[in-house]
């Protein structure tokens, strides 16, 4: 109970410019001190091991799209919630992406988009897409897991829940 009031609670939102600098200092140390296997959960998603239910796109050896367990309205588009994961293990973050991504890019933007208008009648301007970056602050293992995996979340643009 506790969970879907934390959910539905309002939360401050900060918007952050993050420079080289910042990232160095607030980010890249988060990722190197992951343990090994931090990441085997993302990594079984991508080998379609878990969450195989939630799928609805996946291009092998580039990224895969799945609902994601934030979308407590599934299937009402109107509270439209989905994860782009890469398959690329070298991508850790935003700052990991380079030119040579651009194709990539390109085909996970349009793929995606496309996937979520078939399925749920969303045209892609009616879609938000953002990255989302590594945590910067720790939380519970269990609660919310440190990501440092490359992850695009596709979203209505009328949606508010908290990310």
């Amino acid at each position: 109970m506790r969970r879907h009031v934390e959910r539905a609670t309002a939360v401050p939102q900060l918007l952050v410019r993050e420079t080289a600098a910042l990232y160095a200092a607030a980010h890249a140390p988060l990722v190197e001190a992951l343990p090994p296997g931090a990441l085997t959960w993302v990594h079984r998603i991508l080998a379609k091991e878990k969450e195989v239910e939630r799928l609805l796109l996946h291009v092998p050896g580039q990224f895969l799209l799945n609902t994601d367990p934030k979308w407590s309205t599934h299937p009402e588009p109107s509270g439209l919630y989905c994860l782009a994961l890469v398959h690329q293990r070298d991508l850790a973050s935003l700052r990991s992406l380079r030119g040579e991504h651009l194709p990539l890019l390109r085909a996970l933007r349009e793929q995606c988009l496309a996937a979520i208008q078939a399925r749920y009648g969303l045209v892609p301007g009616a879609v938000r897409a953002f990255f989302q970056c590594v945590r910067s602050r720790p939380r519970p293992p269990r609660s919310c897991p440190l990501y440092a995996a490359t992850r695009l979340s596709f979203t209505t643009c009328m949606c508010t829940s908290p990310l």
